[in-house]
């Protein structure tokens, strides 16, 4: 939720109540259980000049999530980067202490409940100005719960067995903004990945390998270039007694580098969530999408109205309105337009989305349901996303499957909240399962 550097109304926030439930999922009953964990991620929750102390808004901000959800959820991390914010909530019986029992004859066993958190570490990464100022970064959370082997979130689904620990890891994130700017908000994902590696928890990562040093190059660089345009030349590459040929070597160096920081961090854990402004636009002309936009809403008020014989085919319209905006979204391109093939992804490799069915969440005029009408008039965007993957991941990452479902994490509720209009941006939440 980018919060504009203006703090929201209790009613504009009280849609975090209904974490306290659980939505209905296939083959379960929803209202009885709620999360168990919950990640609130906001960017410009203050404005970025230095100070000394906690902002007011900062204070006002967690304020209204813990009157939101309640005394039957603790604060575990709450911590900030500029105008970068990461509350996670966790359900208060998943951070009781360990319970022991005696055991007959003496000693001591652990009675475990069916999920605890045994530790969370914080880490974050500036991506602003010169990569020092924090109007842009992100924060990491290592989370370490530990689960009951056939236990799922919230619903007992096997006999309670072997407790098993599982890494989770959590980021909230704020991307270079301008819709020319793909390029530096792709770099600023793998920057985040990078960053993120260095400060990752020892036992979070995977053991390193032995270091195997390739066979020696030469390469040849243009005289009296600067180093800027240097990297920028194609370079010839020489094998030693091999042939020639001609590879751009930032390029090479770059898919190199972001594939090695990608694979130890992201592979090492079991599942991650990135959520935040990650600020890429729809690259399609305003009329041409706001036209689209008009076209979705006066749908929707006719299923809202039931005014039709044919919801089916209502519904398959809307559907396709939404496919001709998603087709010139510039995160589904960087996602899946390499498809499955993660070593060649611009960014965000194997991850998934939600189905979005949900109008673009900026850009607003402040406490309006009308988009932009400064003289900037910006396209109206999916700035605002939660994206997820798992290591266990037994679906197609091309987004061929709409991205709902990864077998392993099962998303419950994917949607902005429209009624939340202090901001120029939407609120956009996500409910998901995760089975362990």
């Amino acid at each position: 939720w980018n919060l504009a550097e203006s703090s929201p109304t209790e009613h504009e926030a009280s849609f975090l109540k209904q974490f306290r439930v659980a939505p209905a999922f296939s083959g379960t009953a929803g209202g009885s259980i709620g999360s168990d964990l919950i990640l609130i991620s906001t960017q410009e929750t203050e404005n970025p000049k230095p100070r000394r102390s906690e902002g007011s808004r900062s204070i006002e901000l967690r304020r209204l999530c813990i009157q939101a959800l309640g005394d039957q959820f603790v604060p575990v991390v709450l911590h900030s980067l500029g105008g970068i914010q990461m509350l996670l909530f966790a359900r208060r019986e998943l951070c009781r202490k360990r319970r022991t029992k005696k055991k007959r004859g003496g000693g001591l066993t652990d009675v475990s409940d069916k999920m605890e958190l045994l530790d969370v570490t914080v880490g974050d990464v500036t991506c602003g100005l010169g990569n020092v100022f924090y109007n842009k970064g992100a924060i990491g959370a290592f989370v370490y719960p530990e689960t009951e082997a056939g236990w799922s979130l919230g619903t007992a689904t096997a006999p309670k067995q072997k407790p098993s620990v599982t890494k989770l890891l959590l980021v909230s994130a704020h991307m270079a903004a301008h819709a020319k700017h793909v390029e530096a908000r792709n770099d600023d994902y793998w920057r985040i990945v990078e960053e993120l590696t260095t400060q990752a928890p020892s036992h979070f990562l995977p053991q390193s390998k032995p270091e195997v040093k390739p066979p020696t190059l030469n390469i040849k660089q243009p005289p009296n270039q600067g180093k800027r345009k240097r990297r920028r030349q194609n370079a010839a590459i020489v094998p030693a007694g091999g042939a020639i040929m001609d590879v751009d070597e930032e390029h090479t160096n770059a898919v190199e580098k972001n594939s090695d920081a990608s694979s130890r961090l992201m592979d090492s854990a079991d599942h991650v969530f990135f959520a935040g402004d990650l600020n890429y636009r729809i690259e399609l002309p305003r009329e041409r999408t706001k036209h689209t936009i008009r076209q979705i809403e006066q749908l929707k008020q006719q299923q809202t109205n039931q005014v039709t014989t044919h919801p089916e085919e209502l519904e398959e319209q809307i559907v396709n309105l939404f496919q001709e905006l998603l087709k010139f979204d510039q995160l589904h391109r960087v996602m899946y337009a390499a498809g499955s093939n993660k070593d060649v992804s611009n960014a965000f490799p194997g991850f998934r989305e939600g189905k979005i069915n949900f109008l673009p969440t900026f850009k607003f005029d402040k406490r309006s349901k009308e988009y932009d009408t400064s003289h900037k008039q910006r396209i109206p965007s999916w700035t605002d996303r939660i994206l997820y993957k798992s290591r266990y991941d037994r679906g197609s990452s091309d987004g061929s499957d709409n991205g709902c479902s990864s077998g392993i994490i099962s998303v419950l509720d994917y949607r902005s909240i429209p009624d939340a209009v202090h901001s120029d941006h939407r609120p956009v939440i996500g409910t998901y399962r995760i089975d362990f």
